[in-house]
């Protein structure tokens, strides 16, 4: 959950790091679950 909120806190100011927000919610939802819902 800490990352989730860092990755946001980055993406206030800068939009490049809108990526590394999707590679911390993304990515353990579709191990978890199997498939992508972002």
């Amino acid at each position: 959950m800490k990352a989730i909120i860092e990755a946001k806190k980055y993406r206030d100011t800068d939009s490049s790091y809108i990526v590394v927000e999707i590679r911390f919610l993304c990515v353990p939802i579709f191990y978890y679950k199997k498939q992508w819902a972002c």
